[in-house]
C-alpha cells in the first residue's frame, strides 16, 4: 500500500517471449541454453509441489543475456490447494496432454508432456498438434503421433531426441515422472563433448 492505495510490485523482465524469439533463426546452442533454463525452472516448481498447467512459448521470457524466465503461473496448482474447480479444463489446447482433454487429470506428467511439446516446436519449427481449427487440434492431441524428432533433426544427439519423444507418450504412465531426464539430455547436448565431431552448423528451425 502507498497512501492507502494498493499496488502490485512485479519483477521487470526485459527481452521478448520465446514465441517471438522463435520467429528468427538462432544457433542451436542458444536454443539449448533456453531449454535448460526453462526446464530448470519447471523442475524447481515441481520439487515444491507446484504444477504450471499452461506451458507454452508465450509464457517463457527470453532475457537479453540469453537466460529465460518461466512466467504466468495464473492457473498453477499446488496439491495442497484447490485453486480451480474439479474437472475444469484450463490451458492451451495444442500444448495439452490427452488426459487433460479426457478427464482433466493434472499431474507433473502433464507438465512434462507440455514441456516436451515446447522443445519439439523449438527444434522442428512447429507445434505437431496444432490444427487449422480447434476440433482438428483436439483430435490431433488425442490421436496424432508426432513425426520422430530424431529423423527431422539428424544433427541432434539421439539421447535428446529420444528423451523428448518419450515425454510425448499419449498415456501419462508411459512418460517419465518428471523433467529430470529431459533436463539431463539437454545439458548433455550442450556439453562441449557432444559437439566434438565436426558437423555442419545448424540453426533452430523457424516457423
Amino acid at each position: 500500500f502507498h497512501d492507502d492505495r494498493p499496488f502490485l510490485v512485479l519483477e521487470y523482465l526485459p527481452g521478448e517471449s520465446l514465441e517471438s524469439w522463435l520467429q528468427r533463426p538462432h544457433p542451436l546452442a542458444d536454443g539449448l541454453r533456453i531449454m535448460e533454463g526453462f526446464l530448470s525452472a519447471l523442475q524447481y516448481a515441481h520439487q515444491r509441489g507446484v504444477l504450471h498447467r499452461d506451458l507454452k512459448p508465450s509464457n517463457i521470457q527470453v532475457m537479453p543475456d540469453g537466460q529465460c524466465k518461466l512466467m504466468d503461473f495464473g492457473i498453477a496448482q499446488a496439491p495442497s490447494a484447490k485453486l480451480t474447480a474439479t474437472g475444469m479444463v484450463m490451458g492451451t489446447p495444442s500444448y495439452m496432454p490427452p488426459e487433460i482433454l479426457e478427464d482433466a487429470r493434472y499431474s507433473a506428467r502433464a507438465d512434462v508432456y507440455s514441456a516436451a511439446v515446447v522443445l519439439y516446436e523449438m527444434l522442428s519449427g512447429e507445434n505437431p498438434f496444432l490444427g487449422k481449427t480447434l476440433p482438428a487440434t483436439l483430435n490431433n492431441v488425442l490421436s496424432l503421433e508426432p513425426f520422430d524428432l530424431g529423423a527431422l533433426r539428424a544433427d541432434l544427439p539421439p539421447e535428446l531426441a529420444d528423451a523428448i519423444m518419450a515425454c510425448l507418450a499419449k498415456r501419462p504412465q508411459d512418460r517419465p515422472p518428471d523433467v529430470t531426464g529431459l533436463l539431463e539430455a539437454v545439458r548433455a547436448a550442450s556439453a562441449p563433448s557432444s559437439v566434438s565431431t565436426p558437423r555442419p552448423a545448424r540453426l533452430l528451425a523457424t516457423r
